[in-house]
């Protein structure tokens, strides 16, 4: 079982209680395991959005929406540890010399 993190931005929110009918709409959300809100009071917070079942946008919106506030979805950030590059055959994963100082 893989876990997903989303981040999305929820716009309205001023305070504990909305941040708390925030959390527990999503929380409501088969497969959510931890919601994390970094409050922004007049602006867009941030909520991060962690669940071992993908999220769909519209599933994650509406639960904004039941809780009184708008979701700002665009971009939906998914949040997943980028793959290691792979080296080709023979390469060092090394990062190139920097070039020579010019001499003049």
């Amino acid at each position: 079982m893989s876990t997903t993190t989303v981040e999305i931005g929820v716009q309205g929110m001023t305070c504990g209680h909305c941040v708390r009918s925030v959390d527990e709409e999503l929380r409501a959300l088969p497969g959510v395991t931890d919601v994390q809100v970094e409050l922004v009071s007049g602006a867009t917070s941030q909520v991060r959005i962690t669940s071992d079942e993908p999220l769909a946008a519209d599933d994650i919106a509406a639960a904004v929406t039941e809780a009184g506030y708008a979701a700002a979805l665009a971009p939906l950030t998914e949040l997943r540890r980028p793959p290691r590059p792979r080296a080709a055959h023979g390469a060092t994963s090394a990062p190139p010399a920097p070039p020579a100082p010019s001499r003049t």
